[in-house]
C-alpha cells in the first residue's frame, strides 16, 4: 500500500504516456486505490479459510454477487460522473463490502475464530510458507500487468485501451478453472496429508482433463466470434486493432486456464517455494521478451509474450506436479515394502 501510494506520482506523471489533462485525475485515482490493498488481502485470508472448511456455498453467494458489482457499480456512476476517482472510488467500495462479506461467513462458519490461540512453534514454518507464497503474489500479478505498463510506456495509452480491452474480456473465462482448482486445493492437501497419492493422481488427472476439454470448447467459440463480439461490443474501428490481439490471447487464456490446476495441486501439498523459483525464473525470461516483441510488433507482441509465458509456466507447474507425485508413490510404495 505504502509503495503505490509513493510511486502513484512517478507513475501518473512519468512513467506512463499519459496526455497532460489527464495525469492529475489519474494520481489521484492511484491514490484512492491504496486502501483497497489491505482489503483485498484480508477477504482472500477469510475466503481461504471458509474453502479449508469446505464451504464453497457461501464462497460463492459472496464471489458471484460481488463479482458482478465490480462492472455494475462503476457503471451506475456514469450517468453522474465520467471521472477516473470515482470509478477507482467505487472500486474501493465493493472491495471493502465484499472483505465484510467474508469476515460475516466465517464468523457463521467458525463462531470461535477469534478464540484460538496462536502457537509460535507454527511460525517457522508459516513464515516459510508464506514467504514463499508471498513471492508468487507479487510475481504472478506483476508478469499480468508487466505487458500494459510496458504498452503505455512505448506505445500509447491509447494502445494499451487496444490491448487491455480484449484482455479483460478473455480473461472472464478463467473464472472456470479457477473454480476448479478452488475445489481441488483442499483436496489435494487433504489426500496428500492422508497419504492417499492414488486419489491425487486421480483427481488430478480427471481436473486438468474436464478444464482443457470445458476450456477447448470456449476456445473454439471464441476464435469463431471475437470479431463479432468487438465490433458490437467497441465498435468497428476499435475491433481493428484488437481483434488479433483477442484471438491470441483466448489462445493463452486456454494455456494458462489448465495451468490453474497443477498450480493448485503444488500449492495443496505444500511447494509453494517450487511455484515461486517457476515464477522467478519466467519473470526473467518474459521482461526482456515482452519489451523486444512490443517494440518489434505493438501490441500483438505483447499477446504473444503473454501466451508463450503461460505455455512455459503451465508446462514447468505439470511436469512437476506429475514429477511429485511419482516422488512420492515410490517414496511410499518403498516404504511398505521397508515394513514388509
Amino acid at each position: 500500500m505504502m509503495v503505490l501510494g509513493i510511486s502513484a506520482h512517478w507513475i501518473a506523471y512519468s512513467a506512463l504516456k499519459i496526455p497532460s489533462e489527464l495525469r492529475t485525475e489519474t494520481y489521484w485515482a492511484l491514490l484512492s486505490l491504496t486502501p483497497a490493498l489491505p482489503a483485498v488481502m484480508l477477504a482472500a485470508a477469510f475466503r481461504g479459510a471458509l474453502e479449508a472448511k469446505h464451504a464453497f456455498k457461501l464462497v460463492n453467494l459472496v464471489r458471484i454477487p460481488l463479482g458482478v458489482l465490480m462492472f455494475v457499480a462503476p457503471l451506475c456512476l456514469l450517468p453522474f460522473s465520467n471521472s477516473l476517482v470515482g470509478v477507482f472510488a467505487s472500486l474501493l467500495a465493493v472491495r471493502l463490502l465484499t472483505c465484510v462479506a467474508f469476515w460475516l461467513c466465517l464468523r457463521g462458519e467458525m463462531p470461535d475464530a477469534l478464540s484460538y490461540r496462536f502457537d509460535r512453534r507454527l511460525l517457522p514454518q508459516l513464515f516459510r510458507f508464506g514467504g514463499w507464497m508471498t513471492v508468487t503474489n507479487i510475481v504472478s500479478p506483476l508478469m499480468v500487468q508487466m505487458d500494459r505498463f510496458v504498452i503505455g510506456a512505448m506505445l500509447s495509452t491509447a494502445a494499451v485501451a487496444y490491448y487491455s480491452t480484449p484482455f479483460e474480456m478473455v480473461s472472464k473465462v478463467l473464472i472456470i478453472p479457477g473454480a476448479i482448482a478452488g475445489v481441488c486445493f483442499p483436496a489435494f492437501a487433504k489426500y496428500f496429508g492422508e497419504r492417499n497419492f492414488i486419489a491425487a493422481g486421480k483427481l488430478l488427472k480427471q481436473s486438468i482433463v474436464i478444464t482443457a476439454v470445458v476450456l477447448g470448447l470456449v476456445t473454439v467459440i471464441a476464435l469463431a466470434l471475437a470479431k463479432i463480439v468487438l465490433n458490437i461490443w467497441v465498435g468497428e474501428a476499435f475491433a481493428l486493432h484488437s481483434t488479433s490481439v483477442m484471438k491470441m490471447l483466448i489462445v493463452g487464456m486456454l494455456i494458462n486456464g489448465v495451468g490453474h490446476i497443477p498450480f493448485s495441486f503444488i500449492q495443496g501439498i505444500g511447494k509453494p517455494k517450487i511455484t515461486a523459483q517457476f515464477h522467478l525464473m519466467e519473470l526473467v525470461i518474459y521482461a526482456p521478451l515482452v519489451i523486444f516483441l512490443i517494440e518489434v510488433h505493438g501490441i500483438i507482441g505483447a499477446a504473444v509474450a503473454w501466451t508463450l509465458r503461460a505455455a512455459i509456466d503451465t508446462t514447468l507447474l505439470t511436469g512437476y506436479s506429475f514429477f511429485a507425485l511419482r516422488r512420492a508413490r515410490d517414496g511410499n510404495s518403498l516404504q511398505y515394502s521397508q515394513k514388509g
